[in-house]
């Protein structure tokens, strides 16, 4: 058991030895709190399916939508935290949550200490900040928490700018409570790969220049360019007197015109060109267009 001469011993030790600080990475922790998320969803969506299923089953959903998130939120806290275990999306990672209001003094350079779970005063605080208080949120009227909602979000960037420095404590309800993500195994490392993460990166930043770029290509001009190739290893197209259309290749042309080349337009596809511009079957530049 932990006694003062342990403590004062731990702390001489603690004085001539410096302890390397217990970290936790934060993309683990960000990743467990994404999991159990997703993994709620799945939940969410396989009860709709089932409750749409019932007579009146949408208008159930429809009016009831909190109280269902409310009842899966208490399922996932009774099943992991409620009786000190990890939720699906820790367990994944190798997290769980332990008492960090035990590693004080001469204990902060502790690693892990027996019975250092959470207590359960602890864990029913974090299921009325998990599971209660969202569902008093989306219950109570909207224009009177306007003036909460913004001091909430302000609190939150504070939080997150304090974990991304320090590593702990993800969200303000774990800080408050003093509920510390560490690693349910330390000597289980976690393998983590960057090639998805790399892949990813390379088709997003692909994908954002070829948005910058599609919109500076004059694709009508390729278009033109490209029907007249076929036109020069069409031998039926080389008819300057059909009432087809140039540009659409509609057989009869809609509110047919002829331009100064020969060639027919419906009225459209000649309105909508950007002057001046070239002829789609024999490349001349277009100065005047008659109806026929």
């Amino acid at each position: 058991m932990w006694n003062d001469e342990l403590s004062a011993e731990l702390e001489a030790c603690s004085r001539d030895v410096k302890l390397r600080p217990l970290t936790i990475t934060r993309v683990g922790q960000l990743d467990a709190l994404m999991l159990d998320t997703e993994i709620k969803n799945l939940l969410d969506e396989q009860l709709e399916g089932i409750v749409k299923q019932a007579p009146g089953g949408e208008d159930v959903l429809i009016n009831n939508r909190p109280e269902i998130q409310a009842v899966l939120g208490f399922f996932i806290w009774y099943f992991s935290v409620r009786i000190n275990a990890p939720t699906p999306g820790m367990a994944l990672l190798n997290l769980r949550f332990r008492n960090e209001l035990k590693f004080t003094g001469s204990r902060k350079s502790l690693t892990s200490l027996f019975n250092d779970t959470p207590t359960r005063f602890q864990r029913l605080l974090y299921l009325l900040g998990t599971v209660f208080a969202p569902w008093v949120w989306a219950r109570a009227p909207r224009l009177e928490l306007i003036k909460v909602e913004k001091v909430w979000v302000a609190c939150n960037l504070i939080n997150f700018l304090l974990f991304l420095k320090t590593g702990k404590f993800r969200s303000i309800l774990t800080r408050v409570l003093g509920m510390r993500l560490v690693y349910d195994k330390p000597e289980a490392t976690r393998s983590v790969s960057f090639d998805f993460i790399n892949q990813q990166l390379l088709y997003d930043g692909f994908s954002e220049m070829l948005l910058c770029m599609l919109p500076l290509i004059e694709w009508n001009r390729f278009k033109r360019i490209g029907y007249s190739i076929l036109r020069v290893f069409s031998s039926s197209t080389k008819n300057v007197d059909t009432r087809g259309c140039a540009f659409c290749g509609r057989e009869n042309a809609c509110v047919p015109y002829r331009t100064n080349c020969g060639h027919v337009y419906c009225y459209y596809c000649i309105k909508s060109q950007q002057h001046p511009y070239n002829c789609a079957a024999c490349n001349e530049t277009i100065v005047s267009s008659n109806v026929i």
